[in-house]
This record gives C-alpha cells, sequence and structure tokens, in this order.
C-alpha cells in the first residue's frame, strides 16, 4: 500500500495496514488520527518507528521518538503506541514539555534501576569473583539468573519483603532443588548484606530465613544401603549406555567428586604407573591451593584401568573421558551422572556424589585401613599431620585401600547383604 492510498478508514492506524505500506526514497510520517499527535515514521529501508510531535514553544514543534515498532517484546504495536503516548501525556505536569515528562521519567527509571536486586548482586558478583575459579563463578551467577532474577531482578531491593523470599524458597524445595534453594539463599543473602554495610538498607530480611527452610544437607549424599547395593551395581554394569556405565563404575570405584571424574582428560591418565592425577585447579580447595597445591593422585586399581582402556576405544580422539555431545572439546553436563541413575530408576535412593559416602562408611567398617588413609582418598585431607597421605609420594600407602574396594564391589556385585551403609 503506497501512502497517497490511505483514507479515513484507514485511521486509527491497524497493523496490518502500518505492515502493508510501502518504504519511499525519503522518509515519511503518517498521522495515526486526526485528533491525536502519535505519528508513525517510515524510513526508507522499510523500518518503522514511532514518534510524537510536542510543542516546544509559541508555534513551533518537534517530533521525539518513542520506540520501535513492532509486534515483538521491547516493540511497540499500534495499541501499545497509543498506550504510551496516553500514559506520557497524562504524566506531564504543569509548565512541563513533553521532553521534560520525558526526561523527568527517565531519570525516575534510572534511579530505580540502580536499586534494583540485580544491580546489587552485580556490585557484589564483581568483588567474588577476584576470589572466585572461573567454574564457581558461572555457576553462581547461572543460579542467579535462572531462580532469582526472573522474580526479584528488577525489583527495588529494599522493597521486596521478607515474606516475598519465603514463598520464593519454599516454592523452590517444593520443586525438588532443596540444595539449590539452600544455596541460592546463602548468596542472595550475603548481596543483601552489601546493601547494609553500605547504609542502602536498615536490615537483611534474610538473616535468619535458613531457620524457615527445610534443610536436607544429606540430599546431595543420599544413597542406598548396603543390602540395595548389589542390585545397583548390577544394574550399573547392565546400562545400555556403555559410556554412562563405565563412567557410573568409575564413580563408584574411585570415590572421587563427580564434577572430577566429568570433567577428566586423557591426559591425566598414567596407563604405565596405574595412575590418574586430578590438577589442584579442579579439586574442590580454596582458589589459592587451587593455584598453589598439589594434584590429587589416585591409583587405579587393576579394574578401573581395564574400564579406562575401554573408555577409550569410545572416546580416545577427544581430550575429555565423557566429551560433550554437541561441543566434543568440552565434557559433557553436569547432568550426565545423575540422568543415568534416573533412568536406572533410582532417581530417589542414589545420588552421583552418595558413591562417595558408601565407599567412606565401608572403608571405616571393615577397620583394616588407617582412617587418615580413607579421608585422604576422598582428598579431604588438606594440612597438618592427616595431609601425610596427600602427596603423591604416599600414593602406595592408599593403593591397597582402592584395591580392596574395587575387589569388594566386584564381590558384591556376586552376592548379597543385610548390613546397611
Amino acid at each position: 500500500m503506497k501512502r497517497v492510498d490511505l483514507t479515513k478508514r484507514h485511521h486509527p492506524l491497524k497493523d496490518t495496514t502500518i505492515e502493508a505500506l510501502e518504504p519511499e526514497a525519503s522518509a515519511y510520517r503518517v498521522r495515526d488520527t486526526t485528533d491525536r499527535n502519535l505519528h508513525l515514521y517510515v524510513r526508507p529501508d522499510g523500518r518503522r518507528s514511532w514518534e510524537i510531535r510536542y510543542k516546544i514553544g509559541p508555534g513551533k514543534w518537534s517530533f521525539m521518538g518513542i520506540g520501535a515498532y513492532g509486534k515483538r517484546d521491547g516493540s511497540l504495536s499500534a495499541a501499545k503506541a497509543r498506550q504510551k503516548e496516553a500514559e506520557l501525556v497524562e504524566a506531564m505536569q504543569s509548565g512541563e514539555t513533553l521532553r521534560d515528562t520525558v526526561n523527568r521519567l527517565k531519570g525516575a527509571a534510572q534511579r530505580i534501576s540502580e536499586n534494583t536486586f540485580e544491580a546489587l548482586a552485580n556490585e557484589w558478583i564483581a568483588i567474588k569473583t577476584r576470589t572466585w575459579v572461573d567454574g564457581t563463578a558461572v555457576r553462581n551467577i547461572g543460579a542467579l539468573k535462572n531462580h532469582v532474577y526472573p522474580q526479584f531482578g528488577m525489583r527495588p531491593f529494599a522493597q521486596i519483603k521478607a515474606k516475598e523470599w519465603l514463598e520464593h524458597f519454599n516454592r523452590m524445595q517444593e520443586a525438588g532443588i532443596i540444595e539449590m534453594a539452600s544455596r541460592v539463599l546463602t548468596m542472595c543473602r550475603d548481596i543483601l548484606d552489601l546493601a547494609v554495610i553500605t547504609d542502602r538498607m536498615e536490615a537483611n530480611p534474610l538473616a535468619t530465613m535458613h531457620k524457615r527452610l527445610e534443610t536436607r544437607k544429606a540430599e546431595a549424599m543420599k544413597h542406598v544401603t548396603q543390602g540395595e547395593l548389589p542390585e545397583l551395581i548390577r544394574a550399573i554394569r547392565g546400562y545400555k549406555s556403555r559410556e554412562a556405565s563405565i563412567g557410573l563404575q568409575l564413580l563408584m570405584m574411585l570415590a572421587t567428586r563427580p564434577s572430577e571424574l566429568r570433567e577428566a582428560e586423557w591426559a591425566e591418565i598414567d596407563f604405565a604407573k596405574s595412575e590418574w592425577t586430578v590438577p589442584a585447579m579442579r579439586m574442590k580447595r580454596k582458589k589459592s591451593e587451587k593455584l598453589t597445591g598439589d594434584p590429587h593422585v589416585i591409583p587405579l586399581q587393576t579394574q578401573a584401568v581395564a574400564l579406562l582402556k575401554e573408555l577409550q576405544h569410545i572416546n580416545g580422539a577427544y581430550p575429555f573421558l565423557f566429551p560433550g555431545r554437541s561441543d566434543t572439546k568440552k565434557p559433557k553436563s553436569g547432568m550426565f551422572f545423575l540422568m543415568a541413575l534416573r533412568r536406572l530408576g533410582y532417581e530417589d535412593r542414589q545420588t552421583p556424589h552418595g558413591f562417595r559416602h558408601i565407599f567412606s562408611t565401608a572403608a571405616n567398617d571393615a577397620q583394616r585401613f588407617d582412617s587418615d588413609l580413607i579421608e585422604a582418598a576422598l582428598a579431604h585431607v588438606t594440612r597438618g599431620v592427616r595431609g601425610r597421605y596427600n602427596h603423591a609420594k604416599y600414593i602406595e600407602a592408599r593403593r591397597p585401600l582402592m584395591q580392596w574396594w574395587a575387589d569388594e564391589i566386584d564381590g558384591m556385585s556376586e552376592r548379597g547383604s543385610t548390613n546397611e551403609v
């Protein structure tokens, strides 16, 4: 449709009319209706936007843009443009021009944006990233984006009531993400503490919130009983995905943290020495210890070596033991082991982290090994006398413990037990 074809029946402008209008060699404006100052501005390249004609003095007029035309978020359909024009006219105070009104509203909006929870969180993140490692930063920022910003990100932080926070965290717990709710609560409490200590808030509504929420610290360590373990071992060994089966077997056998195994690289495996060296940077440690600490060396049992060689035939062409599906230069997602257990029917009975608890309890109950040795195998030891087994040169002292555990797993797969872990 050409501009010259517009008639009274086309006004007020409809979206279909606007989209049918053809651009011309020069930009032009089309008035929405004769009794409104709203205009559609059409550029030669076909882009359309909305402008309001307003008086800047006696006999003097000007145009001010209020947004691009469109039906998507952030743009203005015909109806939304009329609504915005009406809101601006209504907001005008005595003696103000339209531009004065817009500038005043923009100033108020800017002040609000500077006091939103997300803006405060960004201040806190800027401070914390000085000590966070990359992985921690990605996880924490992602948790805030997924679980907090959609609800509270654009809200002024001082106006969010304690009751709203409580209801929000209760909903997270009801959704079954209890550990995540606890972690997000801790971050939000620290973020609001920043507002308190900088005199932007009198009290922190999250200061005692943890007392009002369900606590399940051991949720991540959920595990089957020893009596149920043989059945689980057999299920894992028979799992349809050989890659996932090997991963779960190694996770159980080596008692390592799931992330450490999932992110492991072939360069860390020494088949000649039957050792896996986990770099300090990938261990659960303070940032300073990640940078300067010793790596964690895990003696590999004969069964583990056999599984790793089989896995090498599957994934040996990639840098990671468990390469990502869409990007083989990255490891699989953090849900890899958990989803495998869920598919085996153990969603509410066994977590990937729970294998560490099974190993710890079984090794201590056996009363054959020094408790410090067991702690070192779990990479819990970092300093003092109890740290003597953490250094690589003491790896031989840990090798019998790890081989005993692999043999126990083999034995349990062939028998039942009435004892509980």
